[in-house]
Order: C-alpha cells, then structure tokens, then sequence
C-alpha cells in the first residue's frame, strides 16, 4: 500500500487557527503587559509596529515571534488613540468628580489604562476566508477609567472599546428603549440625553449594582426622569414593552455572550428592532467553527475544545455547508440559524 501524502492544511483553517492565537496573544500578553518605556519605543521609529516587536524585550522569545508573526500577518491593527477624545465625552466629564463609591460587595473608582500598553479598540473586523482582525489602540500618556468592581474585580468599565462599540445603537435609538443590562449606566445616559428617545427601559437583576447606580451616578444625570431602573431578569425584558428599540449588553465578552445572545435570539421576539454588544466579533468568533465544520472537523473535536459553546456547536453542526458559510458573512442569516430552536 502506497504511502499517502500528509493532507495539506488550507489558508482557511491557517486563519482560523490564526485568528484565535491572536485572541490569546491579546487576553494573555498583551493587557497585563505595561510598556514604561514608551518614549524610548517612539525614538526607534514608527510605534505601530515597534509596539509589537519590543515584546521581545518584556515576554519570552517564542511569545514575542508569534506577535511579531501574527503583526506581519496583519491580524492586528494598531493605531495610535487620543485620550482627549474620551475624556471630553459629557458621561466621561460627568463621572471625572466621583471619588469611590461602596454598596456592599460592588464599588465604583477608577483604574488607569498606562502608556503604550495595547488594548481592543474596536469590534473585530473579517479579514475574509477564517481571517479575524483585531483594531487595538494605544495611549501615548495615563488614561483613567471609570468602572464598577465587584468582590474586588473589575466587573464593568469605560474603555475606549465601550464607547466605540455602542455608538452605532446609541445612533439608532428612538422612542421608548430598552437596555439590558445596566453597567455603568453609560449607553441608558446616552439615550436619555437623545430629543428623540422619550424613555429609557434598563432591565438589571443585580441589587447591589441598582442600589449603586442610584444613590451615586443617576443624580448627577441631566436627563434622569427618562430613566427607569427595573430589577429583573433581562431575558423577560418583553414583559414591559413594548418598545421602539433594544440595546442588549448582558455579557463581558464573547465566551460568555454567546450563549445569551443564542436564548435572546430564540425568544423571536420581532416587536422592536434589537442590537446586541459585540455582535460582529461574536458572529465571527463562532464563525470559525462553522468554517471549520465545512471543513470537515468533527463536531465532537470543536465541542471539546469549547466545551462552554457545546450547545451551540452541536446546533451549528445540523446547519447545512451553505448556511454556515453564509452565516459567517451575514448577520441576518447568523441571526436566523442561532434563532432556531
């Protein structure tokens, strides 16, 4: 029996395989990484790409290729971001002259984002063919952010992804609206200053993140009236409709969104037009392993490896090749396939 050739890996499944690297590139390098030595960095040359190549000089050689590797590759783009920006937003000023805030095991303070140090910026960006590209940012001086701890963790925060992630749906919003999930309170403060939106819905389940957001942030909110803050569950946030639009932002990132974005999506409810937080980097995140199903992964194998996603792979897996390749690129489509039940 002839020896068979070993089966050549695509471009595709490289991407893939690409594409979540970066994210552990980013999740476990790059942010504990602080680079003090920013100003030495920026006489080398262009900080874009020195940004990348000086971990060499902070992490372990075969780290620091990989970035080098997946930079050259273009699966991140740097650039560098102006503090005044977000600071000079009304919320950002609004909030400057707190100082911390306690209720029970949840507080309110400010953490530092330091020079030089990478961060997500941007929701990620489909490069074509499994290939995610990641927007990272940079400050070039100490930028304070305000966020919200919980039994000592940050928990929420006002970053500049926040911020540039929710202007699209803070455009959108009309009328009476809906906000699940309240965080810091930033995107229901957004809404509430709109002349076209008469009412803001904020659906929280959490008493002790209320009971902070109104002894110590909604007083000072110009528009507080507009307001209501409704304890509950915000899966059943229909109950008090109806509403002219829904902003949906109930998870920290895309391991644990996914699977509450598929419940609100299996709900069907189609009275009001609804965005969800991060959709565009969850659709392409879950995207790979509809990718890699067309390319002839197991379903078994991926549920393994995402064993928090097991439900929603195993859903993916009865999807025919066509509708997976075409829920990758088309958030209606993604939409429709996670909505099924």
């Amino acid at each position: 029996m002839k020896n068979r050739k070993p089966k050549k890996t695509s471009v595709a499944r490289e991407n893939v395989e690409k594409s979540a690297l970066a994210d552990r590139f980013i999740n476990e390098v790059l942010f504990p990484l602080s680079l003090d030595e920013g100003k030495v960095l920026a006489r080398r040359g262009k900080l874009e790409t020195v940004l990348i190549d000086s971990l060499a000089d902070f992490a372990d050689e075969q780290t620091a290729a990989l970035g080098r590797q997946l930079s050259r590759d273009e699966f991140f783009l740097i650039r560098e971001m102006k503090p005044e920006t977000y600071e000079s937003e009304p919320y950002y000023r609004l909030l400057s002259s707190l100082s911390g805030r306690v209720v029970d095991d949840v507080s309110f303070g400010f953490e530092t984002i330091e020079p030089y140090s990478l961060f997500a910026s941007q929701d990620k960006i489909d490069g074509g063919n499994g290939k995610d590209v990641s927007p990272l940012g940079y400050f070039s001086r100490p930028f304070s952010f305000p966020c919200i701890k919980k039994s000592g963790r940050i928990w929420m925060s006002l970053v500049p992804h926040e911020i540039e992630t929710m202007k699209q749906p803070i455009g959108e919003a009309h009328g009476v609206v809906a906000v699940l999930g309240l965080g810091l309170g930033y995107f229901a403060f957004a809404c509430a200053e709109k002349q076209d939106v008469t009412r803001v819905k904020v659906f929280e389940k959490d008493p002790a993140v209320i009971a902070l957001f109104k002894e110590s942030l909604l007083p000072l909110f110009p528009q507080k009236d507009k307001i209501e803050i409704i304890e509950k569950d915000a899966l059943f946030y229909d109950e008090d409709g109806p509403f002219d639009f829904v902003f949906a932002d109930l998870w920290h990132d895309v391991e644990d969104g996914l699977p509450l974005y598929q419940k609100l999506l299996e709900k069907k409810i189609q009275n009001a037009p609804v965005s969800y937080w991060i959709e565009d980097t969850m659709r392409l995140t879950l995207g790979r392993f509809l990718l890699l199903l067309n390319e002839g992964e197991s379903e078994k194998s991926l549920r393994q490896e995402m064993p928090e996603w097991a439900e929603i792979i195993q859903k993916c897996s009865r999807f025919s090749s066509e509708e997976r390749k075409t829920a990758r690129k088309d958030q209606a489509a993604f939409r429709a396939l996670l909505g099924r039940k």
